[in-house]
């Protein structure tokens, strides 16, 4: 079995990073958020439109949202989001954001984010890729290599005696998406002074049997 976890750099990043005037390094919840994320090539101009209006208002409900309809504007597909509860995250409220995609002929897609509140309103977090080193991204790769093929949830957590930082990995159970089989990955890096940073991704295997990163 070979594992495809290369290029390093692109599995190890949050959704994307944004850079916007006058901001820090973090994503607008707007349409540039997800430009270059597969969910953008998915979505019609309404769609884009439509979460740019919404997610704002979404997100600053304190409660939990779980398959929240979307009003429809494509003929063929709904929109639909859950949040998570909101969490602290070295001071700044974080939350998960997943927005499902569902066609009238089954199809059905998800679609995870983590989002931090920061000036100026809600952005994609995209600190992970600020903290680890390369010897992190060693070992991180050497636990999915043995744990992406279990089917149960999995759980580690290290600490990389070169960096100091400690890593945390969820590994969920199976899943089935666009036809492959996939497994979503949490992963929480905490910085050796302190600081800490989230990363959530889809590995599916193809058909080569290879593990790739989907999201």
């Amino acid at each position: 079995m070979r594992y495809n976890f290369l290029p390093i750099a692109l599995i190890l990043m949050v959704v994307a990073t944004r850079a916007t005037a006058g901001t820090d390094a973090y994503g607008d919840v707007g349409l540039q958020a997800f430009a270059g994320h597969p969910l953008h090539e998915k979505l019609t101009e309404n769609e884009r439109q439509l979460l740019h209006r919404r997610l704002p208002q979404l997100l600053d409900r304190r409660e939990s949202l779980s398959l929240e309809p979307l009003e429809r504007v494509h003929p063929e597909r709904a929109l639909y989001v859950s949040t998570g509860a909101p969490y602290q995250l070295d001071d700044i409220t974080c939350r998960m954001l997943r927005i499902d995609l569902s066609d009238n002929a089954g199809g059905h897609s998800q679609h995870p984010f983590e989002l931090c509140r920061h000036r100026g309103g809600w952005r994609i977090d995209n600190r992970l890729d600020q903290l680890i080193r390369p010897t992190d991204i060693s070992l991180l790769k050497q636990q999915l290599q043995q744990l992406v093929d279990s089917e149960d949830p999995e759980q580690r957590r290290w600490t990389n005696v070169d960096s100091g930082n400690t890593t945390e990995l969820t590994l969920h159970a199976p899943q089935m998406h666009e036809g492959q089989r996939c497994r979503f990955a949490s992963i929480k890096l905490t910085h050796a002074e302190g600081a800490s940073a989230r990363g959530h991704y889809r590995f599916c295997r193809n058909s080569e049997g290879d593990w790739v990163r989907h999201n």
